[in-house]
Formats: structure tokens, C-alpha cells, sequence
């Protein structure tokens, strides 16, 4: 499926005839780490046979469900890498990355699925624009798994990836493509810090961004998710994968403060129920002042009611009021977690002074207000 910009301009399959005409030259290369993912890979590779002008690499991270043998039965022309033992998604990706062709390099993860069109829309989006190192989309508001925790991740990933479109210091490696070059100067993922799935593709966009590189988010570049969430691991991923590694990340100075999850109209609700849970703990030993936890709650749940609304229309009602009480409240656990280890970490010497570390990405003064030009000069939608 192409994609089409509101001036007619078409970004994917139709425009990537013509590059085939002029001879088979490896324009692109695709990177998929795939681990344990039998059930998703008959749905992610179907519609990845993408031309002369691709180059497919598909790193195995250590599976033992037999993804590696399926994955070359359903998409022959791939080439498969193995690794032995798992190493994580990060290091698979930049084993990928050195493997694979072409000049400009999209990362799919195994658990989502994006048409043709739509991989080599962001593809031919990123080439098109010199001024840009990285682009990358979102998931789409259908989710493949119809579950209320389920529903309600992937809704939230598309709520605020759909507010926040835009040139940003960071980077999802879920469906995003980078240019060979900027990639290779940052050193790819950190894969020594993070041998887990993680904050890496954010770490990855905050050290684009540091070294002068632009990433955009496109948000009408569009995937679905076919994860299957379930409490538990909502709660381990955003407490320990998510918030608590996110935290250290800002108090070492090596990401902004205001992107994404972080701008303020997603910090604030975090911010308003702390302060509501300290002040009503207070209330309770003091024996008064019970309003001014009420106040905080009225504040709280006023704050959130675009969400609410957004929930309401995708049919989540109030699953979808007390799940994002839940994510609220384990992103302030995991925050929480992450300011104890960053001062331990500088009682023990290990991190250095926040003031010595101070980001870039603070100095030229990133407000998401301003970020806009990157979707203003594309305007695409999906067919």
C-alpha cells in the first residue's frame, strides 16, 4: 500500500518501481531480531517480499521454538542470522545492521506487523529528506489482541506517539528506519548496557540527537502490534524496563526531559497523583487536611480526560480509567526506583555529576511545541 503526501507525492510501492528500472541496486536494508516468535512470524513476514532495491537480514537471538527454519519457509529471500545463546535485541539489531545492505535501514520487531507499502514508505520518507538521520511511525489504534490490557498498551503507544508527532530527540525501534552513517557514528545500541528490551532505542535517539543527527516521528506510518500483554508484565516492563532506566537515563544528562512519555502532558498526571498519595499519607498522620488530597485527585482525573475520552471511543470505558491509574502509578514506582539508583550510583563514584553531564538536548532548548516541521513538510496519510 502507498503512501500519499496531500501534494500527491507517493512515498512505497509505486515509487520504488522506478528505482528497480534504473538496475538492482541495494537501496534499503530491513532488520528483524526475532526471538521465540513462531506465533507472529506467518503475520509479520507476509507482505515483506519487497524487491530488488531490499536487502532483508533476520538476526535469531537465540531461539529454541524453531523461528529461524519457519522464518526461512515464509520468506526465502531473506538471509537468517544465528546467534547460539540471546544477546538481546540490541546487539541482534547492530549485528543486523553490519550484515545488511543499503544505504538506509529499517528495524521491524517480530511482534509487529507492516504491509509492503508501509515498510517502504518510511524507507523512501527518510531518503527523500537530507535533513533527516532517523524517522519512525506508530502503532495503529486496531491491536491484534482484543484483551483489556492488551488494547489499552497499544492504545496508549498510539495516543501519545499521535501527540507528539514531529522532530524529536529520540528514536522506537519497534518500526523506525536510520541512515547508515549517522547509525555507525553513535555506535549503533548500546548493547552493553542494555541486554534486555528496554529504553535502547531511546538511548540510541538521545545520542543521535546529541551528536547533531534529526529524527522525526511520523505517526501516519502505521503497524500493528500482535503482543499480548498481561498485567504482570505490564507492571514488570514499566516499572523495571521502562520507567526506573528511563529515569537514570535523564539524571545522567543523556536525555531530554520533555519527549514523548515525558512531556509535560504526560508528566503532569504522574506528578498530580504523587503528590496526591504523599499529601493524603499526611492527611492520615496528622489527622487532617483530607481536602487537599481531594483537591489533587479532582486535579488528576481532570487532567486526564482527553485520555478518557480517547478510551471511551476505542470501547476500553473504565478499563481503560484504572489501567491508566496503574500505568501512572508504576511509572512513578519506577521513576522513584531510578532517582535512589542514580544517587547511589553517585555515592559509589560510578556516574558523574548531572551538572558535567548535562545533555545537548537541554543547551539548544528542544520544546515539543516546536516540534512540527518534519510532519508539516511530509503531510502523509495512509491509503
Amino acid at each position: 500500500m502507498p503512501i500519499k503526501g496531500k501534494a500527491g507525492k507517493t512515498f512505497g510501492s509505486r515509487s520504488s518501481k522506478a528505482l528497480r528500472e534504473r538496475g538492482s541496486v541495494t537501496r534499503f536494508g530491513l532488520v528483524i531480531p526475532i526471538h521465540n516468535a513462531v506465533d507472529h512470524l506467518p503475520m509479520v513476514l507476509a507482505d515483506l517480499n519487497l524487491g530488488e532495491d531490499w536487502d532483508i537480514v533476520l538476526v535469531d537471538d537465540g531461539s529454541t521454538d524453531g523461528s529461524a527454519e519457519l522464518a526461512k519457509s515464509l520468506l526465502p529471500v531473506a538471509r537468517i542470522l544465528r546467534n547460539e545463546q540471546p544477546v538481546g535485541p540490541a546487539e541482534a539489531r547492530n549485528r543486523g545492521v553490519k550484515e545488511v545492505k543499503g544505504a538506509c535501514v529499517v528495524f521491524l520487531d517480530s511482534d509487529v506487523v507492516a504491509s509492503r507499502g508501509v515498510v517502504e514508505g518510511l524507507a523512501h520518507f527518510l531518503e527523500s529528506d537530507p535533513s533527516l538521520s532517523a524517522v519512525f511511525g506508530a502503532y495503529d489504534d486496531r491491536p491484534a489482541v482484543q484483551t483489556p490490557v492488551s488494547r489499552f498498551r497499544n492504545l496508549l503507544h498510539h495516543y501519545v506517539h499521535h501527540r507528539s508527532g514531529g522532530i524529536v530527540p529520540s528514536f522506537w525501534s519497534g518500526f523506525g528506519a536510520v541512515k547508515r552513517e549517522p547509525f555507525e557514528a553513535v555506535g549503533g545500541f548500546d548493547s552493553a548496557r542494555y541486554l534486555i528490551p528496554s529504553v535502547e532505542d531511546i538511548d540510541f535517539g538521545s545520542r543521535l540527537w546529541n551528536a547533531g543527527f534529526k529524527a522525526c516521528l511520523e505517526p501516519s506510518l502505521q503497524v500493528t502490534h500482535l503482543k499480548h500483554w498481561t498485567l504482570k508484565n505490564f507492571v514488570v516492563t514499566d516499572v523495571f524496563q521502562r520507567a526506573r532506566p528511563w529515569t537514570v537515563m535523564v539524571l545522567e544528562g543523556r536525555a531530554a526531559k520533555n519527549i514523548l512519555n515525558l512531556n509535560s502532558r504526560f508528566k503532569a498526571p504522574i506528578m498530580l497523583l504523587g503528590l496526591g498519595l504523599l499529601s493524603l499519607a499526611i492527611s492520615f498522620g496528622v489527622g487532617a487536611g483530607h481536602w487537599v488530597s481531594l483537591l489533587f485527585g479532582l486535579a488528576y482525573l481532570s487532567w486526564n480526560v482527553p485520555f478518557y475520552r480517547f478510551a471511551w471511543n476505542h470501547d476500553l470505558g473504565k478499563a481503560g480509567a484504572l489501567l491508566l491509574g496503574l500505568h501512572h502509578l508504576c511509572a512513578l514506582t519506577g521513576a522513584s526506583l531510578g532517582v535512589i539508583e542514580h544517587l547511589l550510583g553517585k555515592l559509589k563514584g560510578r556516574v558523574e555529576p548531572v551538572g558535567t553531564t548535562r545533555s545537548p538536548l537541554d543547551s539548544v532548548g528542544y520544546k515539543v511545541e516546536d516540534a512540527t516541521s518534519c510532519a508539516q513538510t511530509h503531510s502523509l496519510h495512509c491509503d
